[in-house]
């Protein structure tokens, strides 16, 4: 499976995410970009950089827990997901992508949730619900932290008991125009936010308790032509 994820990551330039143990007790969640196998070590081991920074890691197959990329591309109708959380959807309209962010459970299918009849379904970006247990695929949260670089930034936040904000409100300090997405599952909301390299956090609206947030890289007309080069590669095998 490790491979197999490597191998889409090298051929479409994708990224990866990833969760991984140097001792098999704790774990250490990546994403990594300029993925490709080792030229020193062999294909059990690879390399990548991690998002915002120039500096190559290493890294052995054997130790990985968890992978996946971080848009899969979508090449049938209705999909059926195998696992819960919340995914951020690419969608095609006439000249423009769109996005949209979601919960699905174990089991349902693309168009549960999804019911735009003009937009073509392009990719999905994956990420478990905010917990105790899957709190190492998120970021911890500071205030005085500012973004690394233009992506969504997913947040997961609870409001302060009698806290009543517009949904538009939440997160005004970034200026988020049309790409401001939310929803909201067991008392957590999940707010997606089109972030700009170097935008600050430090102006948070009273009342929002951030608990963490989760990095998704902008999928784009680059992604789009290779995931049309795919397309076209599967209709001809056919």
């Amino acid at each position: 499976m490790v491979k197999d994820v490597l191998d889409k990551a090298i051929k479409t330039d994708g990224i990866v995410e990833m969760e991984y143990s140097k001792d098999g007790l704790s774990s250490k969640f990546y994403q990594l970009c300029k993925v490709g196998y080792s030229l020193d070590l062999g294909d059990n081991c690879f390399c990548g950089c991690p998002i915002g920074s120039e500096k190559e890691l290493t890294f052995r197959i054997d130790k990985v827990k968890d992978i996946q990329l971080t848009w899969d591309f979508i090449f049938e109708e209705n999909i059926q997901f195998v696992k819960c959380g919340i995914y951020v959807l690419s969608f095609m309209g006439d000249n423009y992508l769109e996005f949209g962010l979601y919960n699905y459970d174990v089991g349902e299918k693309l168009l549960d949730h999804f019911h735009f009849d003009l937009w073509t379904i392009q990719a999905y970006h994956y990420i478990p619900y905010y917990s105790e247990v899957n709190k190492n695929h998120w970021f911890s949260f500071n205030k005085s932290d500012r973004a690394k670089q233009d992506s969504f930034y997913i947040f997961a936040y609870t409001m302060e008991p009698g806290i009543s904000v517009e949904l538009e409100d939440r997160f005004d300090f970034l200026l988020t125009g049309d790409d401001f997405k939310t929803t909201e599952h067991l008392g957590i909301y999940y707010t997606s936010i089109l972030v700009r390299k170097g935008d600050s956090f430090d102006k948070i609206n009273k009342g929002i308790n951030i608990l963490a947030y989760s990095i998704c890289p902008k999928y784009s007309y680059d992604n789009l032509g290779v995931h049309n080069d795919i397309m076209w590669e599967l209709s001809h095998k056919k």
